[in-house]
């Protein structure tokens, strides 16, 4: 039989990620013209290891001048800015930056590595 105290110390424990050795974190930028949203999201985001946040930024137009810059893996973005919105933007991206094999701007889902069960 388990002790109360060791199992209350049990659950209060968090496991942690592992982080697959040869796994490539994923470069991310965010674009989002509110500050708290683009806070907490970045907040999140840095407590995946397989994340590795490299910019954030608050304006379309800095998105391009960024994305261009650093060339990340995935870009998450707010669809409805000022000026040049997420979809203007996402346009924009997937004509520039053409994924090999496609001919049209769809959605992908990319894994970088693949988690063990």
């Amino acid at each position: 039989m388990v002790a109360s105290s060791e199992l209350a110390s049990r659950s209060e424990t968090r496991q942690q990620p592992v982080l697959h050795t040869g796994c490539r974190r994923l470069r991310t930028v965010v674009v989002d013209d509110s500050p708290t949203f683009l806070q907490v999201a970045c907040d999140l985001l840095e407590l995946d290891p397989l994340i590795d946040l490299i910019a954030r930024v608050d304006t379309g137009g800095e998105a391009i001048l960024t994305v261009m810059k650093l060339k990340p893996d995935l870009v998450l973005m707010d669809v409805n800015m000022p000026y040049l919105d997420g979809l203007t933007l996402a346009w924009f991206f997937a004509n520039r930056f053409p994924q090999p094999g496609s001919s049209s701007c769809r959605p992908t889902i990319r894994r970088s590595c693949a988690r063990a069960a």
